[in-house]
């Protein structure tokens, strides 16, 4: 079982990822800032999945860690993707929040336990 330390890392690790992939899928140049920031933000958001539902028994994982929610998430992103009116800062904020919280159940439904459907 993963604690909020590993979380963390994974959330950070993956929304700087998916700054650095952005940025050079539009061949402009990755800076230093932005990916900390984007990787703070997903390391961030990956431990709210916690805050909402606490670890403090094995039945923990509802809603907010399950698999709907999980696409429920895919949907809105994918919504963020076409909002033409909204700055694409913007866009990857959400992209960082959305990664991060992704990576928290991800690594959950890899434990015994898993991620309930609904």
């Amino acid at each position: 079982m993963s604690n909020s330390n590993e979380h963390f890392k994974v959330g950070a690790v993956s929304a700087a990822v998916l700054y650095i992939t952005d940025r050079m899928s539009k061949q402009q140049p990755i800076e230093f800032w932005p990916a900390l920031g984007y990787g703070l933000t997903g390391g961030i958001s990956s431990l709210v999945p916690d805050l909402l539902e606490p670890a403090n028994s094995p039945n923990h994982r509802n809603f907010m860690h399950s698999m709907l929610f999980a696409a429920l998430l895919a949907e809105y992103k994918q919504q963020l993707e076409q909002n033409q009116a909204l700055p694409e800062k913007d866009k990857m904020l959400w992209q960082a929040l959305i990664t991060g919280y992704w990576s928290h159940l991800s690594l959950d439904a890899k434990t015994p336990r898993g991620l309930p459907l609904i």
